[in-house]
């Protein structure tokens, strides 16, 4: 899906479609124009042009990926600290011991780590990095030439 039409779903903002529309055209370009990207040795013009062009989204993602982060490590260590607090209202009642508690406590935390590793590998694996594909072309090109 180009990023032109992600742009028309609104997964992205205005400017970071922009961005990303001028990344596939100056990608494109590089591409439709192999022989003359290879001929005059411009593949890290076209790599400075990309990567130019996609520095104030990468920015903002790193702004709201690290709001992100801090927002899952609170929801994270909050519920623990609120099943250990759930633990201590048990054991001061008589109705739980401590040991008993501990050990619920560890295999929800480690159960919790594993989903969390499982669906974090699907993503991953389902992912297919593409601009690899297209900025390592043209130097395969230059090497293919007799």
């Amino acid at each position: 899906m180009s990023s032109q039409q992600l742009s028309l779903k609104g997964c992205f903002a205005g400017d970071t479609a922009k961005a990303h529309a001028k990344t596939s055209m100056i990608a494109g370009e590089g591409v439709s124009n192999i022989r003359t990207v290879a001929a005059f040795n411009a593949q890290s013009k076209i790599l400075s042009l990309f990567c130019h062009e996609l520095r104030v989204p990468q920015k903002r993602s790193f702004q709201t990926s690290g709001f992100l982060f801090g927002l899952s490590q609170l929801v994270l260590y909050g519920s623990e600290a609120l099943v250990l607090c759930y633990g201590f209202h048990l054991v001061s009642q008589g109705k739980s011991t401590f040991s008993k508690v501990i050990k619920v406590f560890v295999v929800l935390v480690i159960t919790a780590n594993s989903v969390a590793e499982t669906v974090n590998k699907n993503q991953l694996s389902s992912e297919q990095p593409s601009h690899g594909c297209i900025i390592g072309l043209p130097e395969g090109y230059k090497q293919s030439r007799p």
